[in-house]
């Protein structure tokens, strides 16, 4: 399949929703073990999208990736340990799941996640907003500015800003 310009300006709302995804606006008591697991879940569900968009070098069926947008695929460097439980412990039932200990390394740690994907996001975000796709509507683009100047960017400041000292 060969989307159409139509298409591609369409689905930019899509690919903004799984990066916007992972900065959800929730607050859970940590106490709450099932509403943790599952805003826990929905993160690493946008990851694993995210990751299989980025990496993407040839289409598969209607599958959208990075050149559909003039954006060169990436190797996303996350760490070997993080994608195999993205691949075998969120959406596969497996046997591995045996032999992870119960605490505190089966504890996923997302926050080592977003820097390894951050700098890609900025990346494409850049890009949209300056070489939007033909027929990007007005309001996509400016949906896409919003998530650049208010999400990402504080982020990453904040993200990599030494700690104050006292």
């Amino acid at each position: 399949m060969e989307p159409t310009q139509q298409q591609k300006a369409d689905v930019l709302e899509h690919v903004r929703y799984e990066i916007g995804g992972l900065f959800p606006q929730v607050r859970v008591n940590p106490s709450d073990v099932y509403m943790s697991n599952i805003v826990l879940e929905a993160f690493l569900l946008h990851v694993r999208a995210l990751i299989g968009f980025f990496e993407s070098k040839s289409r598969w069926k209607d599958s959208v990736i990075p050149a559909d947008f003039g954006f060169c695929q990436r190797e996303v460097p996350i760490p070997d340990d993080i994608e195999t439980r993205l691949n075998k412990d969120l959406a596969h039932i497996t046997y591995s799941r045996l032999h992870q200990k119960t605490t505190p390394d089966k504890r996923w740690n997302f926050r080592s996640i977003i820097p390894c994907l951050l700098p890609i996001w900025i990346e494409l975000a850049e890009h949209i907003t300056s070489s939007p796709p033909e027929r990007t509507s007005d309001d996509g683009l400016e949906k896409w500015g919003v998530l650049l100047r208010q999400v990402l960017l504080p982020y990453q400041h904040k993200l990599y800003e030494e700690p104050a000292r006292g």
